[in-house]
């Protein structure tokens, strides 16, 4: 389910909503402040396919900075591209994910 914020704009709570809406994650290590940022699409197909929980708060737990090791805070944005390359989903898995999320 969307959050909104004070502006009525969506806010999203799991990696679906974020690229069906065309947010960026953005990954900041908690220790040397190292910023990755993922594609939305190919970040979700690989929680997907591993079969990890995609909300939101679980995504921070999965994500390690390259660096020194040490978790990361997670947020999105519209305005940054992606810095880390995933492999895409395949189109059919993202339609059907999609239709999924409209129903």
């Amino acid at each position: 389910m969307a959050r909104y914020d004070a502006a009525g704009c969506p806010l999203p709570t799991n990696l679906l909503e974020a690229a069906a809406w065309h947010f960026a994650i953005v990954a900041t290590c908690r220790k040397c402040g190292a910023e990755g940022v993922f594609d939305p699409h190919a970040l979700w197909n690989l929680f997907e396919r591993k079969g990890w929980d995609v909300g939101i708060r679980s995504v921070a737990y999965r994500l390690r900075c390259r660096r020194c090791g040490a978790g990361a805070f997670v947020s999105w944005s519209k305005d940054k591209a992606a810095t880390v390359q995933l492999p895409m989903p395949d189109p059919r898995k993202w339609k059907q994910a999609l239709n999924r999320l409209r129903s």
